[in-house]
């Protein structure tokens, strides 16, 4: 699942408080005007050189049309510009309240597509908030994720397990980063967003990560940790993700290593992703494909991607509608077929476990399964659920 790594209050999973909001009536008022979001398209520009600006501008649309309906009464939403960047006015709303509904709003953007031909077209996002009535001041005031990482970086690890007998076969490495009153803050799929912090946080990031890894590497089975990487981060080996997943390599065994790309990242550079793809398997690393299921959805992503691992979205994989049965069995199938294994996302009943597993799905990931939580707490109890 996204969150994931993720990345720096964007995804793989976005703005979100871990476990219960303090003011989930979001009743509680600040003493000043309320609070302020601002959220971003990403990488417009290059949207618009893949797909063109007509279809760009269809997709901000379709965007600002889901965020006006799902945004509270009182709230105000600017319309995105050519630029990509909504502003969204939360009055007499306290901060942790404005929280959820930023949270809400960027998995409502991120799942936000537009057709062009047989392919769906969906976007990057990211986010920032504020107590404040001015949206510059979300830019300016709001917890900066180049500001007091050391102290409150850390990773904390979200159990794979076999649906056969519930055994750790992996753990996802997510970010947590304390802010506001001690919570702790989930920056989803950081990595693509490395550019936004000091070139000096890469390493950062990664000995926090390889500490984590560490914990759970000599457990009984070699479990493999997963991490969350955008396109450009494989694309552009330079650039400030590409240098934090060298550095992983270098700290942690590659052939223990499972890099995830998210199932509606856009690649800029198929070619460059191909290639990056095609070195890390020489090293060792297997390639995993996210969510499946919840953006693209197409084929070609398989056959460009070759995954060893598919992780399938947790809409396909809860409640198991007899509709998605189908559609399961037949990923089953595909799977058996590209030689990868599956990972059914969203587990948290044991009806959900028990469907997968009949099926053929082999491994799951859910709260049923194990929340996320500090790498020293599954080193002792990786075994057990």
């Amino acid at each position: 699942m996204p969150d994931p790594i993720s990345m720096m209050l964007s995804g793989t999973s976005g703005m979100a408080l871990d476990g219960e909001a303090p003011d989930p009536a979001g009743t509680a008022r600040d003493d000043g005007g309320g609070c302020v979001g601002v959220i971003f398209i990403e990488r417009v520009e290059t949207l618009r050189r893949i797909h063109g600006d007509t279809l760009v501008a269809r997709l901000l649309r379709r965007i600002e049309e889901t965020l006006r309906r799902l945004l509270p009464e009182r709230s105000s939403l600017e319309a995105g510009d050519i630029a990509g960047r909504f502003d969204i006015a939360l009055p007499q709303m306290g901060l942790s309240a404005a929280w959820q509904v930023m949270e809400k709003a960027l998995a409502a953007a991120r799942r936000t597509t537009v057709d062009v031909g047989t392919t769906r077209v969906g976007a990057e996002v990211s986010g920032r908030i504020a107590r404040s009535a001015d949206p510059d001041a979300a830019l300016l005031d709001a917890p900066d994720p180049a500001t007091d990482l050391r102290d409150g970086l850390t990773y904390h690890l979200q159990p794979i397990r076999a649906l056969s007998d519930r055994r750790a076969v992996g753990y996802e490495a997510l970010v947590r980063w304390t802010v506001m009153e001690d919570q702790p803050f989930r920056a989803e799929r950081f990595a693509a967003r490395l550019e936004r912090i000091p070139t000096s946080s890469p390493s950062l990031f990664a000995s926090r990560l390889a500490d984590a890894a560490a914990a759970v590497l000599d457990a009984p089975g070699q479990p493999f940790v997963t991490l969350n990487v955008g396109c450009r981060a494989l694309e552009d080996p330079d650039s400030d993700g590409g240098r934090w997943l060298a550095e992983i390599m270098d700290r942690v065994p590659p052939d223990r290593i499972v890099v995830e790309i998210l199932e509606g990242a856009v690649a800029a550079h198929p070619d460059r992703l191909a290639t990056a793809l095609n070195r890390l398997r020489d090293r060792g690393v297997r390639i995993a494909l996210d969510d499946f299921g919840s953006a693209l959805s197409n084929l070609d992503r398989l056959a460009l991607l070759r995954p060893d691992i598919v992780k399938i979205d947790r809409t396909l994989c809860t409640a198991a509608a007899y509709r998605q049965r189908a559609i399961l069995s037949g990923l089953v199938a595909i799977a058996e077929a590209l030689s990868a294994t599956l990972i059914a996302e969203g587990m948290e009943t044991e009806a959900d476990i028990a469907a997968m597993r009949d099926l053929g799905i082999p491994l799951g990931q859910g709260y049923a399964l194990g929340r996320p939580a500090p790498a020293e707490d599954w080193a002792t109890a990786g075994a057990a659920v």
